[in-house]
């Protein structure tokens, strides 16, 4: 779609309809022509409360009746032009968001509209969360929960055990802030993260290390990895909070071992492997590097376990010894 055709969605079709949103405590308007886009927003950030005072992000939704009786699109395709971001589902789906600015246009069918969960997590989610991590965010691709007021980030590849060890930290007494996804804000200090500690996603495996787990179904998706979403406040004991002040960063690497150990880290190391996570274009990913200043005094280490008491016991000793690695 180019950005041309976006630009007329966005100035032929009425958008009368109108709410505020908070996701991560920040300002999102949304406008539309339908009131199960201001429904599935509900269900996404209805609880999120406002936190930052920046400027207001805006996405504008425009549903149309096409589409009716037909099962919800495939999983959107991402394209870029610049500073200008696609996605397209086909069949009268798709959206774009121009990442400089802080708007979004998305144009959804029947189809789309009557599955509110692909709505939320294909578009709206997935154009909103964009917006924030090219305008007031750096995105990292991280759990997040701290052990009396030291906050760990936990980094590694798909697989790697990130929201299992997150969750096992928060059901030993850890605060818990985010499952895979946490952001630091432009302008933060001390190494400060935010994330959505409303929530955890786990994958279908947890059923057999957490009973808890067990009355829970796979959250429905069309496509994509299969997952189970649960509402921390279903889930007994969990102390949680939307902020944290990292100290330690960990790069898990789950193995067969007898024991856990770990391997420090210089910072450069530490703060070159979160690169991944930056955005294009050029001028995003100068201005999310130099967020990573704000890290300038946490400590790096690369954590081999291979369970989860290996290693809770491991990252409790760390942060009781202040940063040995011993």
């Amino acid at each position: 779609m180019t950005n041309a055709l976006a630009e007329a969605i966005r100035s032929e079709v009425a958008t009368p309809l109108r709410g505020v949103f908070y996701p991560l405590g920040l300002p999102i308007e949304i406008t539309t022509n339908s009131p199960a886009i201001l429904q599935a927003a509900e269900q996404s950030w209805g609880d999120h409360a406002p936190r930052y005072a920046l400027p207001m992000l805006q996405v504008r939704v425009i549903a149309s009746e096409d589409g009716d009786g037909l099962p919800p699109p495939p999983t959107p395709a991402w394209s870029m032009d610049g500073h200008m971001l696609y996605l397209d589902a086909g069949d009268g789906n798709y959206a774009v968001a121009n990442m400089r600015e802080g708007h979004g246009t998305i144009y959804v069918t029947r189809a789309a509209t009557s599955n509110l969960l692909y709505l939320r997590y294909h578009f709206i989610e997935s154009v909103v969360m964009i917006l924030i991590s090219s305008r007031h965010a750096m995105p990292l691709h991280s759990a997040c929960v701290s052990f009396r007021g030291k906050g760990m980030l936990f980094w590694g590849a798909p697989g790697a055990g990130k929201t299992t060890l997150a969750y096992a930290c928060a059901r030993a007494g850890w605060t818990y802030t985010a499952d895979d996804s946490c952001y630091v804000l432009h302008g933060a200090t001390q190494g400060r993260v935010i994330g959505n500690a409303r929530k955890v996603r786990f994958r279908p495996a947890a059923k057999a290390l957490f009973p808890e787990l067990q009355g829970y179904e796979l959250t429905p998706r069309t496509e994509g990895k299969p997952s189970i979403e649960i509402p921390t406040a279903e889930l007994p004991g969990l102390i949680t909070s939307d902020e944290a002040r990292v100290e330690y960063v960990i790069f898990l690497h789950r193995k067969p071992t007898d024991r856990a150990w770990l391997v420090p880290l210089g910072l450069d190391t530490t703060l070159q492997r979160f690169h991944t996570d930056f955005y294009d274009p050029a001028e995003i990913r100068t201005r999310q590097a130099s967020i990573l200043s704000s890290f300038a005094n946490v400590k790096g280490f690369e954590l081999h376990y291979e369970t989860l008491t290996q290693a809770i016991d491991k990252l409790e000793q760390l942060a009781n010894s202040g940063g040995s690695a011993r």
